[in-house]
């Protein structure tokens, strides 16, 4: 039995203000943390939408047009 991955897309809105890179999915205390923060902030501000990308997402967000995220502040990548 063949099973066909679904296509990824970008994850990304027009109303996205901050894009968090979770990787791999590798866990740890500081993507805890930061999925924590980030979705506490958005209950305490619902302007804030975040967003979390995978690496295949992030291999398909242009992410350099500037103009397709017109409302994206911050793109966070631990450790890097």
């Amino acid at each position: 039995m063949h099973v066909v991955a679904a296509p990824v897309t970008c994850p990304i809105k027009s109303n996205t203000v901050f894009v968090y890179y979770t990787g791999d999915g590798v866990s740890g205390l500081s993507q805890s943390w930061m999925v924590h923060f980030l979705s506490w902030w958005e209950i305490e501000d619902p302007s804030i939408h975040h967003v979390e990308l995978s690496a295949a997402q992030l291999a398909v967000c242009n992410m350099i047009d500037k103009t397709k995220y017109p409302s994206l502040k911050m793109y966070i990548e631990l450790g890097g």
